[in-house]
């Protein structure tokens, strides 16, 4: 329920998948973004549960990951804003299966941009391809063995205004 769904026939073929994670959300010249990388599963029991997610918010390396994704987010956007607030702090975005350091990350565009603007600056995002990203994305290039497809690519919709809502194709399949 707190994913977005999506199905997309090409041809013969589908493409479809339950993505948390929003590339950036845009209208009228406000934006919201999902910042989201760190992750624990749920736990079989409540006891279970919050000891998975009291480790997931006390872990150096899971909350290192996150301010990582956080601050590429910021440096890629920051010249396309007027203002921008990011919280000092990650949240916990619990889903059914898993959980995840989450920072909602929102701002006011400056000048004209539209969605497609953040879309081309966001991705891929340093939770998908690395960061810093160039480096991240010559190295995978070299190193990767699978051709990804269609899987970790932005996917959503925009109108003739610039508006849009796009997220990042993940827990998909074609």
């Amino acid at each position: 329920p707190a994913c977005t769904l999506f199905a997309i026939a090409c041809g013969a073929d589908w493409f479809l998948g339950a993505t948390p994670e929003r590339l950036v959300s845009f209208e009228d010249g406000e934006l919201h973004i999902d910042a989201l990388a760190g992750s624990a599963p749920r736990g079989a029991t409540p006891k279970a549960d919050a000891e998975n997610r009291s480790k997931l918010e006390s872990s150096l390396k899971e909350r290192h990951e996150h301010a990582l994704v956080v601050q590429s987010i910021r440096d890629a956007i920051a010249p396309l804003c007027e203002t921008l607030q990011i919280p000092d702090s990650p949240r916990v975005l619990a889903l059914d299966a898993i959980q995840h350091l989450h920072s909602p990350i929102t701002g006011r565009a400056a000048r004209s941009h539209t969605v497609l603007d953040f879309v081309e600056t966001l991705h891929p995002t340093a939770a998908i391809a690395g960061a810093p990203r160039e480096n991240a994305k010559r190295w995978l290039a070299q190193n990767e063995d699978l051709e990804r497809g269609w899987y970790s690519g932005p996917i959503g919709w925009f109108d003739v205004n610039g508006n849009g809502d796009f997220s990042v194709a993940l827990r998909c399949a074609l």
